[in-house]
């Protein structure tokens, strides 16, 4: 993969260790990678987003944040951070118009719909943000 998650996954940075995946998502040039990591004696996760070159989060990265999330949930006692960094600007654009308007992925939106809001209800705010912060 290029991209900012070469960086994190060589042994360059003093005092910190790449464990190993926890999660990854790769289609085309993006990329979404959940690693979990240890620096300074603390264990946690880092969440890479890459999409270049706007860095657009379409419904198939949405999926990717969903998934991953989840599988740092499961793992949360284990975690004591979670860093989330990405290529470009601190802020990336939204969904690509087009898809959303795409009638043939149409039948998938109710379906996501869903899962987001299921997603939040059972992985509360707090929870997640306990988690960062720890």
């Amino acid at each position: 993969m290029k991209g900012p998650v070469r960086l994190v996954r060589s042994d360059r940075i003093e005092g910190y260790q790449n464990l190993g995946p926890i999660y990854e998502w790769s289609e085309g040039k993006a990329y979404l990678t959940i690693d979990r990591v240890s620096c300074k004696g603390k264990t946690g996760g880092l969440l890479c987003y890459c999409n270049p070159p706007v860095h657009q989060v379409g419904n198939p990265g949405l999926d990717a944040y969903l998934e991953g999330l989840d599988r740092v949930y499961e793992q949360r006692e284990d975690l004591e951070f979670l860093i989330l960094y990405g290529a470009n600007d601190p802020v990336h654009a939204g969904g690509d118009l087009k898809e959303s308007l795409d009638d043939s992925t149409a039948p998938s939106r109710p379906k996501r719909k869903n899962r987001l809001q299921a997603h939040l209800k059972k992985r509360s705010i707090s929870s997640l943000t306990g988690l960062m912060t720890a």
